[in-house]
């Protein structure tokens, strides 16, 4: 249960070390959930890099440019990232197959994001259609 805004570019500002090209597109997106029902409150619990890709409403392809992208960046500065590890068994292989394999064409890469997200969400998520 929580919420989440998708803001079009332009509107929140990028921060002054923003490097990326004018013109292209820039999705941010600021969220709020909870993990675990209210009797088990995990007041330590820390939001991951990747945890807005695992959102219903985040297109497939994207999710996996960021699992891809925080993998990739862990590998290239010697550090440890490996997202997987904080899934269970039923998602894990998945979020590793997205993490570790580049280049997966579209229909690979949506079976495995609904696989990863299965036992993340359930039937009381509500995706908003983009055209609201």
């Amino acid at each position: 249960c929580g919420d989440a805004v998708q803001i079009r570019d332009g509107i929140v500002h990028a921060g002054p070390g923003c490097e990326d090209p004018p013109g292209e597109p820039r999705v941010v997106i600021f969220m709020t959930y909870r993990t675990f029902r209210d009797e088990h409150y995990e007041f330590t619990f820390q939001a991951k890099l990747w945890d807005w890709a695992s959102h219903p409403a985040i297109p497939p392809m994207v999710a996996y440019q960021r699992l891809q992208e925080v993998y990739r960046f862990g590998v290239d500065n010697g550090m440890d990232i490996k997202p997987w590890t904080y899934y269970p068994p039923e998602s894990l292989e998945a979020c590793k197959m997205l993490c570790t394999t580049p280049g997966l064409d579209e229909m690979t890469v949506e079976l495995l994001v609904e696989e990863w997200r299965e036992i993340l969400y359930d039937e009381n998520v509500q995706i908003v259609n983009q055209d609201r």
